[in-house]
């Protein structure tokens, strides 16, 4: 890999063509190539499986772009069930399952996530680790998909040490399998303090279900898991909508008022948002209050902008409150 890393930078040096090459991998680079620095000369592009939008699972009418910049969204419900969503969150956004039957989908997920604690959670470092214990860390991330869930509990749920669940969480990070949403660092005007640790995803939501060897159907039956389910899977189609000159986090401060996303653009503009799998009147106001709750605590002193607040669900119509709060389906977003 060094090598042909010297060679391609040699290449770039000598020809000064912009992106004349695409270089692809599915893990992070190895120490030895980490020293042959491609600064200044290549950009990384962390890449992701499709969104709803990309596979046709949504309308892709309301911009999130738009939105942030302050235009209005007013769109009549997509043609979408909140059963059709949880299917497509089963599915996964892999481009090689996008025609197999759900039931299949699932399986060939299955197989995947059994070659990843086999075979490729070794090649960052080319460190044995146990199949057996990381299908079981991968079993409990699973479980806490899109929650704050910790070191120790993760320790506690599957029986190894910190340390192991330390070294573990690494090597699935480095093959893009572990990813962590940050939490935000801001100013508050109360005396509530903002929580420090991480929510957890995996590259797929869809990798979740296939490792609880669970059905569309008795996801439904388990409105909380579908609703953890359905966040990691907006956090998912966000981050790949934003791109890299975004920065997505959540927000959780010490008396429990928290936001689900928050989406900083690079000009400034950003977001507050709650993801809710509902779409009835009583839940958007319980969200909405949330979101404006959090907002009165912030100190605005070095933002340009107000935030957008953002109350996306899984359908349903699109629209502006009277109180300024966005309501937006995630079956009609897009970039």
């Amino acid at each position: 890999m060094a090598t042909r890393l010297v060679g391609v930078r040699r290449e770039v040096d000598s020809s000064r063509d912009k992106g004349a090459f695409i270089l692809t991998g599915s893990t992070a680079p190895s120490e030895d190539a980490a020293r042959h620095s491609g600064a200044g000369r290549f950009a990384r592009l962390r890449m992701s499986t499709m969104t709803f939008a990309e596979t046709k699972h949504s309308t892709a009418e309301a911009f999130f772009n738009g939105l942030l910049d302050g235009q209005d969204i007013l769109l009549a419900a997509p043609d979408f069930s909140v059963l059709e969503v949880i299917e497509r969150m089963t599915q996964g956004g892999w481009p090689a399952y996008l025609n197999l039957s759900n039931e299949d989908a699932r399986e060939s997920i299955i197989d995947y996530a059994a070659d990843v604690s086999a075979v490729d959670v070794r090649t960052p470092d080319r460190t044995f680790r146990d199949s057996t214990k990381v299908s079981t860390l991968l079993r409990s991330l699973s479980r806490g998909i899109g929650t704050e869930i910790t070191v120790s509990t993760l320790a506690a749920d599957t029986g190894l040490s910190r340390d192991t669940v330390r070294d573990y969480l690494d090597a699935l990070s480095r093959i893009f399998i572990h990813v962590e949403q940050p939490a935000w660092s801001a100013h508050l005007r109360s005396t509530a303090t903002l929580r420090k640790a991480p929510k957890r995803h995996l590259a797929d939501p869809a990798l979740a279900v296939a490792l609880l060897r669970a059905t569309p159907q008795q996801i439904l039956r388990d409105l909380g898991f579908a609703g953890q389910l359905f966040e990691s899977q907006v956090y998912h189609d966000i981050c790949a909508l934003m791109g890299r000159g975004a920065l997505i986090s959540h927000a959780r401060d010490s008396v429990g008022c928290k936001v689900d996303l928050v989406v900083e653009r690079g000009d400034g503009r950003w977001a507050l948002i709650e993801v809710k799998l509902g779409s009835s009147d009583e839940t958007i106001e319980e969200a909405a209050a949330s979101l404006k709750r959090f907002e009165r605590q912030l100190d605005f002193r070095g933002y340009e902008y107000p935030p957008e607040l953002v109350v996306i669900t899984a359908t349903g119509p699109s629209y502006q409150r009277k109180d300024g709060v966005h309501v937006v389906a995630f079956t009609a977003l897009t970039q």
